[in-house]
Parts: C-alpha cells; structure tokens; sequence
C-alpha cells in the first residue's frame, strides 16, 4: 500500500501528531525531524490533513488487525474480552484525551471518523463478546453497558499517566 519512505514518514508523523497535536505539529517539523524537505512530504500527501489521516488510516488498520487476531485466537469470550481488553489499554496510552480534543476542534471530519471506528468496530466487538460470556455463564448478567462501563473505566485508570507513574 505504502512505500517505503511513505511509511517512515507516518511513523515519524504520528509520532509528532500524537505527542504535539495536529494544530501544533508542522509538516517542516516532520520533515526537519526525518532530514528531508517538505516538498517530499507533499509528493506523497498533499495537505496536512491529508498526512493527519493517512496516520489515522494506519492506527486503525493496525487496530483491527489486533482485534481480529483477538477475536479469532482460541479461549472462551472472556479469555477474549481480557486480550480486547489489553490492545485498547495499550493503545488507550497513545490516544490521549488531548490529542483528540484537538481533533475534535481543528480537523472536525477526521475526529468523526476515529468516533464512527470505535462505534461501529471496537464498541460492536465489545458488546458481542460480553453477550457471548455472558451466555457462556462467565459474567454476571447484568446490562451489557454497566459491565463495559466498568471494564473501559478501569482500563481508562490503568492507562492514566499518575497511575502509570506511581505504578510502574
């Protein structure tokens, strides 16, 4: 899909978004950063925005491919739900609240696309595969909503930067 080069360049770039924000990071920046010109950068991705959702595409391209290999191992659907569980921790500790207010408020369009993602992809699974645990007598059958409340609320705390620090 990508070249080489294209890929080092959305490494390097969602690095930067991620770190600074989209406002903050400029595509000099990125390209002082990888030791080429800007120009080369707009070869391969025309506008910021463009480059803002190239990373987008690839965060969620590398998200689905962890969730369908979670999806899909052997183990009952809490054995599953835990490794659903892992990935969004461990990907939760990129995706900061910051990074995606900034989203919301400069590139409104791409924000909406990591929401309708989660909704209709991450959500979908989640729900599914509390159903199915709860049908298979490993969870208590309460409302699907307040058991995923409690599960994303403690990977939520689990990721926080004060936990993290004060819990190796």
């Amino acid at each position: 899909m990508y070249s080489e080069k294209e890929k080092i360049i959305l490494r390097v770039a969602e690095d930067s978004f991620l770190h600074y924000g989209f406002k903050k990071t400029g595509v000099d920046a990125i390209a002082n950063r990888l030791g080429i010109s800007k120009k080369t950068i707009y070869k391969f991705f025309p506008t910021k925005v463009d480059l803002l959702n190239a990373v987008v595409e690839n965060i969620k391209a590398r998200l689905s491919s962890a969730l369908e290999e979670a999806l899909t191992m052997r183990g009952n659907a809490v054995v599953k739900l835990y490794r659903v569980a892992e990935i969004v921790a461990e990907r939760s500790s990129k995706i900061t609240p910051f990074w995606l207010e900034d989203l919301r408020l400069n590139v409104p369009e791409t924000w909406e696309d990591i929401e309708k993602f989660r909704r209709e992809v991450f959500q979908k699974e989640m729900i599914e595969l509390t159903e199915r645990a709860k049908k298979e007598g490993l969870i208590v059958k309460k409302p699907t909503a307040v058991i995923l409340t409690v599960i994303l609320s403690a990977i939520e705390a689990s990721v926080h930067p004060d936990f993290v620090l004060n819990n190796n």
